[in-house]
């Protein structure tokens, strides 16, 4: 176990220092948002079910912008990983157009949970100190990364009487070529 503990710790932090260090050259393509988010959901399917998650995903349909696949991909599956870490009862997706698209994952954390949410994007934190062994505190860091590097932003909230943390970004719309 520790063993893949360490190997998903170094991909982690090769992931990052390469996103640093490299400016990702974008392949832009017209894509479905509501379906790719469906689809990376499940995929990761067996992680989700094995952290006891129930998922409220009701996308929309034609939501269509141009962007890049991996570069999506990539931050759904780590929002995703974060939930499936650190979340507890329900992890409700929303995805939204507003020239572009929005997407929020909130999950449900402990009552008395104390997150810092001004922190949970640098690199190595982890909003809970007994959990630091189960999480590099990473995943969000590379989250805004890449949705910076999709001109985008990215946020989160911390509802204490909710017990319950949100974590939303917003992608831009890119000039792509016709799929005519």
């Amino acid at each position: 176990r520790q063993t893949v503990e360490l190997g998903a710790l170094v991909d982690r932090l090769y992931e990052y220092a390469y996103l640093l260090d490299v400016e990702p050259r974008q392949e832009l393509e017209r894509l479905d948002v509501g379906l790719l988010v469906g689809e990376v959901l499940l995929g990761m399917s067996g992680e989700i079910e094995g952290a006891g998650l129930e998922v409220e995903l009701d996308p929309p349909t034609g939501l269509v912008l141009a962007t890049d696949r991996e570069m999506l991909t990539r931050i759904v599956q780590n929002l995703g990983r974060n939930a499936v870490q650190h979340g507890r009862g329900t992890l409700a997706v929303e995805v939204a157009a507003w020239g572009g698209a929005e997407g929020g994952f909130r999950n449900g954390v402990a009552p008395d949970a104390s997150i810092d949410t001004a922190r949970l994007f640098d690199r190595f934190f982890t909003a809970d100190a007994s959990r630091s062994a189960r999480s590099s505190g990473l995943g969000l860091s590379i989250v805004e990364v890449l949705v910076t590097g999709l001109g985008g932003t990215v946020s989160a909230a911390h509802d204490p009487v909710a017990a319950t943390l949100e974590v939303r970004a917003r992608i831009p719309s890119a000039e792509a070529p016709s799929t005519r």
